[in-house]
């Protein structure tokens, strides 16, 4: 029997919800939460629930094996230790190491100290050049070359650079550096090593 129209007072809802909650407890399968305040301080309504229910916010968080693995590592303290992890007060013998420690890391600042005097006091050294002659160039040895005319080609090659760096800074194109100066003091050695391989 179906029941009539919604009255206007809202009964027919009430007596239809009567009617469910009398066959869901004849079943023995609901349960009712209580009516609740949310934050902002109204309610909400009681629920009815199947037996068992739990409702999200109280379920439990779910969490992998390798999280449950490193929340019980953290509370054993780290691999290898036997022990409970406590802060204990640190012994006499503890706290003669400890300043040890930080005497001795000091003392490691200190010495860092020690070596930028040292370079400081190499840079300030001056290393004595022994003074070439030039009236006797040496000859410019090729090395690996067994064959004299590969040795005579890569010697005039060298000699062209040269002369043609000795060329560039005499025009004042450019301002040599060390390893340009040495190239082009070393032209008469290549002109005595090539002189010598041509006979």
């Amino acid at each position: 029997a179906r029941p009539g129209p919604r009255r206007p007072d809202g009964r027919f809802l009430i007596e239809a919800t009567a009617r469910a909650d009398e066959r869901m407890a004849e079943a023995g399968d609901h349960t009712v939460l209580e009516a609740t305040r949310r934050p902002d301080g109204s309610l909400r309504k009681p629920v009815r629930v199947r037996a068992g229910y739990v409702p999200p916010d109280e379920q439990e968080k779910y969490r992998s094996r390798g999280a449950l693995w490193k929340e019980a590592q953290e509370h054993q303290g780290p691999i290898g230790f036997v022990g409970t992890v406590e802060s204990k007060p640190l012994t006499k013998g503890q706290k003669k190491n400890l300043r040890k420690k930080r005497t001795k890391k000091h003392e490691d600042t200190n010495t860092d100290g020690d070596v930028q005097a040292a370079a400081t006091g190499m840079e300030q050294l001056a290393v004595k050049e022994q003074p070439r002659t030039q009236g006797t160039p040496t000859p410019v040895e090729i090395q690996g070359d067994d064959d004299p005319e590969k040795a005579r080609k890569k010697i005039e090659k060298k000699l062209r650079q040269a002369q043609a760096l000795r060329d560039r800074v005499n025009a004042g194109e450019i301002e040599p550096d060390e390893s340009q100066q040495e190239k082009i003091a070393r032209i008469p050695d290549l002109e005595v090593s090539l002189a010598a391989l041509s006979k």
